[in-house]
């Protein structure tokens, strides 16, 4: 029995040592090449770096350039869709990719805790861990709770996908601007002649348009704004181009001065068909005018035993005395107050030559005349 007993303990012992040796040869061959799943190899991760700092960057490079150059580019109506769900559809892609590391990642989370040295081996964080099949919040919280880095890096980066997946809808959208082109040929159609056999024959069409769009709120015809009458200009732009181009602009005023002015006599008529006149002579620096004729304000009768209050005005062309032209021509402006009584002593006769009884004179009681000159400009 003894050499039984020896016998026994012999292999026995020789078989654990046995199973020692192989075991300590396997752990050698192990941490000469580890294994590792496919996705959670350092180049794949290494590519899925770059891919992330390259989503991080793409939204402030497409900014910058859509602020720089007025937009990213011009998008066709027809491809609206493909500028809208396009990065959606990248950041898919690169999400279905991701889901494979952080799938492995949770895979293989159980073996590297049993790889790792712990002094009380527990069953539900080793062999039973499960970070596959909970939601993805309650596999993140357990991660954390657990110490699994890896694994909650790997949740919380699928998590921000899927939240950048969802924002990236309104990341590129289309929208009419404002497109500028510095340069496009462009045709002249009128221009300013030194032509004046067209103004002898004057109409009052320039005087209703005014009319119309001062008070009538009509827009200002083809080729004329507020200030300025300008050349207009042909171009195969389509209709709603906005087109800015220097072309020639004229521009006129009234160059004013205060001047004396006598009425040498005002004279009416209580009937809208009697002769009315009005005589005026000018003086100031460098013209003269004597008796500009004019029409007298319209005396509207009234009690004939007292005196009326007119107030009026006069726009009226003149010539300086002594000269010819151009150069001598003025315009006559007056604002005044004339007050018309009505002469008991004497009686006067009208264009036809009968008597009129009672003449009415009118006397300037407070005035303002101007004399102008008109001047223009034509600038570009």
């Amino acid at each position: 029995m003894e050499q039984l007993h020896g016998d026994a303990d012999g292999p026995a012992t020789h078989n654990t040592n046995h199973r020692m040796q192989l075991g300590g040869t396997v752990g050698r061959e192990t941490s000469l090449l580890p294994w590792r799943p496919t996705y959670l190899r350092l180049v794949v991760l290494i590519i899925f770096g770059c891919i992330f700092a390259a989503v991080i960057a793409a939204p402030e490079v497409l900014l910058r350039v859509s602020v720089a150059n007025n937009g990213l580019g011009t998008a066709d109506a027809r491809q609206q869709y493909l500028w809208k769900y396009g990065p959606t559809a990248i950041l898919t892609v690169v999400a279905a990719l991701w889901g494979r590391v952080e799938y492995q990642s949770k895979l293989a989370a159980p073996w590297v805790r049993l790889s790792q040295p712990s002094d009380a081996p527990n069953a539900g964080q080793t062999l039973k861990l499960d970070y596959i099949t909970c939601l993805q919040p309650t596999a993140l919280f357990r991660s954390l709770r657990n110490r699994d880095f890896v694994v909650a890096l790997a949740v919380s980066t699928s998590i921000m996908m899927k939240i950048l997946i969802l924002l990236s809808t309104g990341l590129l959208a289309s929208s009419w601007i404002d497109a500028y082109r510095t340069v496009h040929p462009m045709v002249t159609i009128d221009q300013f002649a030194d032509d004046t056999s067209r103004l002898s024959v004057p109409s009052d069409i320039a005087y209703y348009i005014t009319e119309g769009v001062l008070r009538q709120n009509l827009s200002y015809p083809g080729g004329l704004s507020k200030d300025y009458a300008f050349q207009s200009v042909r171009s195969n732009l389509p209709a709603n181009t906005r087109v800015q181009t220097m072309v020639d602009g004229f521009t006129s005023w009234l160059d004013c001065q205060t001047v004396f002015a006598t009425v040498v006599g005002i004279q009416a008529e209580e009937h809208i068909h009697f002769r009315r006149q009005m005589n005026i002579t000018i003086s100031s620096p460098g013209c003269n005018i004597e008796n500009l004729p004019g029409s007298s304000p319209f005396y509207s009768g009234g009690n004939s035993n007292k005196t009326s209050v007119l107030p009026f005005s006069r726009f009226m062309p003149a010539q300086c005395d002594g000269t010819t032209g151009d150069s001598g021509r003025r315009i006559f402006v007056l604002f005044a107050n004339v007050t018309y009584e009505v002469d008991y002593t004497q009686n006067t006769t009208d264009y036809t030559g009968n008597v009129v009884r009672h003449p009415i004179f009118g006397t300037v009681t407070q005035s303002a005349p101007l004399l102008c000159v008109p001047a223009y400009s034509i600038t570009r």
